[in-house]
Order: C-alpha cells, then sequence, then structure tokens
C-alpha cells in the first residue's frame, strides 16, 4: 500500500478534500519504477563532507525535492508519487518564539501553497525558468503536528503539474510490515560548505 496509510492522518491546509489522491493502479505502476537511479547505482565515490557527508552527483538520488518560499531554500523532501512530495510540516509554518502549548491551529502563521515552489534534480539559476520545477497546489499538515516539540513533523505537498518520470522518479516507500533495514542512507538539500549551495 505504499504512502497510503497517511492520507488518513494528516491536517488539508487550504482544502477540504485531496483533489488527486492516488489510485491503486497508479501506486502499483509506482512501485514498478521508484527507486531507479538515473545514473545506474547510488554508489558514486567523492569527497567526504562535515558530519561524514559528501555532495551528491546531479540526479543520482532522482526523487530529491528541494522546497523554496518565494525563491529562498526552505526544506528538502521526497517525491512518492508523480504528484507528492513527502516532507517536514515545520516547512510550512512560521513558528512562534514562545511555545504556548495551545490546542488551536490558528496557533500556526501558515504559508499560503501559492508561494511555495519544489525543485527535482538540480538547482535552477535566479530568475530562470525551469523544467524541473513545480508549483504547489496545497499540503497536507499531519493533524498531530505540534510546533514546540515538533511531535508528528510531517506533510504531503500536492503539485499543480505531474513530474515526468525524465525529469524525477519517486522514492519506494515501505510496505505496512516491511522490516526496517540497519544501513540506511539520508540525503537532503543544502549547503555544501559555509556559502555554496548545491
Amino acid at each position: 500500500m505504499g504512502a497510503m496509510f497517511l492520507s488518513q492522518s494528516v491536517c488539508p491546509i487550504e482544502s477540504n478534500k485531496v483533489s488527486f489522491k492516488i489510485s491503486k493502479e497508479e501506486n502499483a505502476k509506482i512501485k514498478e519504477q521508484c527507486g531507479n537511479h538515473f545514473l545506474g547505482g547510488s554508489e558514486i565515490s567523492g569527497i567526504l563532507r562535515s558530519f561524514g557527508g559528501r555532495k551528491v552527483a546531479s540526479r543520482e538520488y532522482p526523487w530529491l525535492a528541494e522546497l523554496e518560499i518565494s525563491g529562498t531554500h526552505t526544506c528538502s523532501g521526497v517525491l512518492i508519487s508523480p504528484r507528492h512530495v513527502l516532507t517536514a510540516a515545520h516547512c510550512f509554518v512560521l513558528l512562534h518564539a514562545e511555545c504556548d502549548y495551545s490546542d488551536s491551529i490558528e496557533r500556526y502563521h501558515v504559508a499560503h501553497a501559492n508561494k511555495h515552489t519544489v525543485t527535482f534534480g538540480q538547482r535552477c539559476p535566479p530568475g530562470a525558468e525551469c523544467e524541473n520545477k513545480r508549483r504547489v497546489a496545497r499540503y497536507y499538515l499531519h493533524k498531530g503536528f505540534d510546533e514546540c516539540s515538533l511531535k508528528d513533523d510531517i506533510a504531503i505537498v500536492e503539485l499543480r503539474e505531474e513530474v515526468p518520470n525524465s525529469i524525477a522518479t519517486p522514492i519506494c516507500m515501505p510496505n505496512e510490515n516491511e522490516e526496517v533495514a540497519t544501513n540506511l542512507k539520508a540525503a537532503g538539500s543544502g549547503l555544501t560548505g559555509r556559502m555554496f549551495p548545491f
């Protein structure tokens, strides 16, 4: 079932229903194509970076996404279907300086979806229109998200247009009872040095 279980535990922002829910047929097709690397493998040698990391080759992890608000890097995410990205809920809220632990969703200053874009592959030059950039239609925060403790810090982004496999491919989502591996890798967008975005 992949990511289907998440659809019951999210709080939609700017919409009361999911307009582009993944069908069973689409989910089966995604499972056939997910996890494919454009480079034929994920083990590319490189110079180690801080925290044991390294700069990844362009399109090495084709499911990686960079979220931006008004052109400024906000967060990383992963493509989970041709039109959905999984990321953190805190990417869409301006957190209070002091948390009041209120139960009201009004405690969030929620960013509007139309200010967000998602880029796949490498970053576009400033001011340029890129085919690998998509606008956000709406996003769904986990209904249990708490900005103070960052509990349930997860969100699903719905894109206005699908991302073709020539630009990015979805990551494979685990099955419900799948055993978690002990060897894991993490990748995301950010700085490779003090001033150099990748």
